[in-house]
């Protein structure tokens, strides 16, 4: 619509700078998708207790749409922080979100951790295997892959003192 060669030049050169700041290639690295895995849930978890051998796993299951959820970002940050230099995972799975939502939070979040969006088939199955019934849902992992913790309690201001039990 617009035909201005004088208003054009500038919004193309917006648009491929914006383009830079969204590089999808760019958030593929940091939010590793969900066909990396097999295609089912037990798949899933055990390539994520084969990438992350030998560490304790505190995972993060949340939703974008879950104000409960990115409320305890800012506190998850400091958790990761905290132990930076310890052995430990911190895994964030986005569950009933849409794939595009996820993407744009991720980016906003800017958490430096492994992230994986689960579609919605994979969500129900992940919800089910764990009995998640409300999220914000937290499970804590030992060092030798077995689940030492879940539940909606694990926030983590409370994880802290149980990820540190682990790591003795």
């Amino acid at each position: 619509l617009i035909t201005e060669p004088y208003l054009i030049r500038p919004l193309i050169d917006m648009f491929h700078n914006s383009g830079k700041h969204f590089d999808l290639s760019k958030l593929d690295t940091k939010a590793t998708s969900n066909q990396d895995f097999l295609k089912t849930i037990d798949g899933f978890l055990r390539n994520l207790l084969n990438r992350n051998k030998g560490k304790a796993i505190y995972i993060d299951c949340w939703a974008t749409w879950c104000k409960a959820c990115t409320k305890e970002m800012p506190k998850s940050k400091e958790l990761i922080h905290k132990y930076k230099e310890k052995d430990v995972a911190f895994v964030f799975i986005n569950i009933d979100s849409q794939k595009k939502t996820f993407r744009a939070m991720l980016d906003k979040l800017n958490i430096d951790a492994q992230h994986y969006y689960l579609t919605k088939e994979q969500s129900i199955a992940f919800r089910e295997k764990f009995k998640i019934v409300g999220i914000p849902y937290y499970i804590l992992i030992d060092k030798a892959g077995k689940i030492s913790e879940k539940g909606n309690h694990l926030r983590p201001i409370i994880a802290a003192s149980k990820i540190e039990a682990l790591l003795k």
